[in-house]
Parts: C-alpha cells; structure tokens; sequence
C-alpha cells in the first residue's frame, strides 16, 4: 500500500477522532481512518498451453482483511482512500511463449465474518500503480495530503465510461436526497468496475526488463451499503472480512489476421514464426486453405495468404528465403487490427 507522508501522520490523527462523527452521519463524507495494510508477498507463474487445453495453474489466495473505516470510491473529494482500502499484489509471471490471459475472481468468503463481507468491493487493476500520478484532492489539501495511486488507477477505468464528481455536486443542502442520488451515480460507477473485474487481463510474459508483472487487488468498503451497521455501531468492528481470490491462466482466444502479400513479381517463399515456434498451421489463399509445413508459405505474384484468429500479442516474424526480395514489417506484434507484411523486391 503507497504510505503517505508521514510528516502530517500527527496533525491528522489529533483530528480524525474529532471528525470521524461527522463522515459516518454524512457530514465529512471525505474523511477516513489511517490504517497501514499488512503487505504479503503473492507470485503466480504458469507456462505453455497445448491446444483445447482447459486453464491451467489455478490458484487461491485465502486472506482475511481488517477494514477500520468505509469509504467512497467514487467521490473525487475521497483522498485518504489508500490509507483505508487492502491491496494485494501478486507478481505474475508468463513463462510460455504465447500471450495467455489471467482472469482474477473473488470465489467465495473465507470462514465467517461479522458482516458476512456486506458493503465490499473490489477492483482489479493491471497497469504498475506508479505510473499513476498521486494528485491533490483541492487547493485546501494540496500542501498537507494528495489522492493516492491506488485511488487514481481506479478512478482512471471510470473515466473511461463515465464523468466523476466529488460529493459536494449533489444537492447537499437536503441530505437525504443527496445520499440517494449519490448512491444511483455510485451504482454506474461499480457496474463498470465489475466488467474490469471480470475481463481477463493479457499476460504477455514478464514485465519491463524482465521483471514480473503485478496485478494488484484493491478491496474497500462501501459506505453506502454499511452505513446503517456503522452508526449505532463502533467502525471498529468492520474487522473480519474473509476473501478467496481465484487466479486462473487460459489460453488467450481473442485473435486477429496476418496477412502476407506477394509484390515482388513473381513467386516467393517466407518462413513464418510466432515466438520461437516455426508455424506449422492452416492459411487460406482466396477460398482455399493451405498448410504452412515446417513454416513454409509460397505465394505467386499477386497472391495474399491470410493466417487467422492469432492470439493477440503474440510475437511474429516473416522471413524471405530468398535475397532476391525483401518483406516489410518483418516482426512485430499481432494487434487488434491484426498485421499486414508485404513482400518486395530487394
């Protein structure tokens, strides 16, 4: 979890007693419990898959998280967010030779709870949290606390979908009405974090220079679903909460064409590759399909040959046999839009 400064830790804490009232009767909805998470160390790893193989490398990290206080994840005024969410991060590592996709899903609670896990949510997020800036929640916070990344990653995938407010743009002068309209924008704002959740994530091997890849499971609590246990209640009791997360590694099936065509004048050869794997598949010419044997694909002049449904990310290079032409991007990555390599005169 990204620690704060700690030069205001004891500034805010002489004031979090006296504020703490006022967030859960709704009249400091910003304002939330320092907490500093436990970091615990997760690594996943898996390797090649073999065709119509079912996933493969399950695995289950079972975790009970201490929750001191609840918050709003959709409230751009929220700014202690990190000092009160759970984040856990696993290291993933791809040792295959084609892109898979990790899909991360909470199975299950973990034992019994105090609240049997009301009001908590959830976030995948699969970028390295640092390349998220930490911003100033207001001009009234900028010099003593700043957003968190944590808070700035998540509220990145919502902008992508929707405009965010802080809660001060409800109509706040009748609280009731305020808490109501606030919870109808508050429930967009989950349905497209649940889609994120459920989208498995492309593992394209390791990271950056070879390090491992994170992915990073933010929980918190939601103040709008627990409000009425917090506040004839102490906070302290949103203590137990028992999570499974589920990590499963499957083939990546969303794929895309390359396309190889023949400009040179007369016929030609290419060898195909995808990672360090020669091609031995299917390719159509027209509306006939061939097979590229030991990689081989020969095309007449004119001619284009197509290899569909590549896995997405997936490395490919198309080498000449021969001097006498050349192909034009010759590797590269197999993209949404797939790859087209022209074949010419050298």
């Amino acid at each position: 979890m990204k620690k704060k400064v700690r030069g205001i830790s004891l500034v805010m804490s002489a004031v979090m007693m006296a504020v703490s009232i006022g967030y859960f009767a709704l009249l400091a909805p910003t304002t939330a419990w320092f907490y500093q998470d436990e970091e615990k160390a997760h690594q996943f790893t898996f390797g090649d898959f073999d065709v119509n193989q079912t996933p493969q490398s399950a695995n289950i990290i079972a975790e009970r998280l201490i929750f001191p206080a609840a918050t709003r994840f959709a409230d751009t005024d929220e700014i202690l967010f990190d000092e009160v969410a759970h984040v856990i991060e696993v290291d993933v590592e791809n040792r295959g030779d084609l892109p898979a996709k990790l899909s991360v899903s909470v199975a299950g609670a973990v034992g019994s709870t105090s609240y049997g896990n009301a009001g908590l949510k959830w976030c995948v997020i699969n970028k390295t949290v640092s390349s998220f800036s930490q911003e100033p929640s207001s001009v009234e916070h900028t010099s003593q606390i700043s957003k968190g990344v944590y808070k700035s990653a998540i509220e990145n995938i919502l902008t992508s979908e929707m405009t965010l407010h802080k809660y001060g743009d409800f109509n706040t002068s009748d609280i009731s009405a305020a808490e109501s309209e606030y919870e109808s924008y508050n429930a967009g704002a989950k349905t497209i974090l649940n889609q994120n959740n459920g989208a498995p994530i492309l593992i394209p091997g390791k990271g950056a220079g070879g390090s491992l890849k994170k992915v990073y499971i933010v929980f918190w609590i939601e103040y709008g679903e627990v409000s009425e246990l917090l506040l004839p209640e102490s906070v302290t009791k949103l203590d137990d909460y028992g999570v499974s997360i589920q990590l499963t590694a499957a083939p990546n099936i969303e794929g895309a064409d390359l396309t190889i065509t023949n400009n040179f004048g007369a016929s030609a050869t290419v060898l195909v590759s995808f990672g360090n794997t020669t091609y031995s598949g299917g390719y159509t010419i027209g509306g006939s399909t061939f097979i590229a044997d030991g990689g081989s694909i020969t095309l007449a002049a004119g001619q284009s040959a197509t290899i569909h449904d590549i896995a997405l990310g997936t490395f490919y290079t198309v080498a000449p046999s021969s001097g006498s032409y050349k192909c034009s991007d010759a590797h590269g990555t197999i993209t949404s839009s797939g790859a087209a390599v022209e074949i010419s005169a050298t």
